[in-house]
């Protein structure tokens, strides 16, 4: 099916590059059906053998920690760096600007709809890093910063005294995948 215009006012230039911009609009469509995950990789493990996903859940919802005979032995307070870290506004406003560019580059032929979604990956994992680099979340305990402290003599990775900065391996293991057909 088509559409006739009748126009009498016609540029034919300007009709020109808005028969380019609907001849990528088969890339659009494909972004559009792209999957982003942004997250932890199952297999990543810090230096306990726990895993990355497991700890970041912990941290991002809160949890009572528990020795092996069930007893609870603390408390990590939520620092939703993930859930509501991802919405702060200078994300939001930093992935409009984002989808414009990629819009307005994808219906010029700039880039392909692969292209645009690895960058809007790349974003999203820089979005949950800085998040828990600079969120505004609870402190450490005075119990946990000193522990932190004695396991960090010796180490030059992490920031022993920021809530979420350790040995850094929570930081590093944010990773994106695509999937775009």
């Amino acid at each position: 099916m088509f559409k006739i215009k009748f126009s009498t006012n016609f540029d034919p230039a300007r009709a020109a590059n808005r028969v380019r911009r609907d001849a990528n609009i088969s890339e659009i469509e494909k972004l559009s059906n792209a999957t982003i995950l942004v997250g932890f990789p199952a297999s990543a493990k810090n230096d306990d053998g726990l895993t990355i996903a497991k700890y970041a859940r912990w941290n991002n919802y809160g949890t009572i920690m528990h020795d092996e005979s069930g007893n609870a032995t603390g408390r990590i307070p939520p620092r939703p760096f993930f859930t509501e870290g991802f919405y702060f506004q200078k994300y939001q406003e930093r992935r409009v600007r984002l989808a414009k560019t990629l819009l307005s580059k994808l219906a010029h032929k700039k880039i392909t709809a692969s292209q645009a979604a690895e960058l809007i990956g790349i974003e999203a994992q820089e979005n949950v890093k800085d998040a828990i680099q600079n969120g505004p979340w609870a402190p450490n305990a005075p119990s946990v910063l000193a522990r932190k402290l004695r396991k960090s003599k010796g180490r030059n990775n992490g920031n022993p005294v920021k809530p979420l900065i350790d040995t850094g391996d929570m930081i590093n293991a944010v990773t994106y995948l695509v999937d775009i057909q």
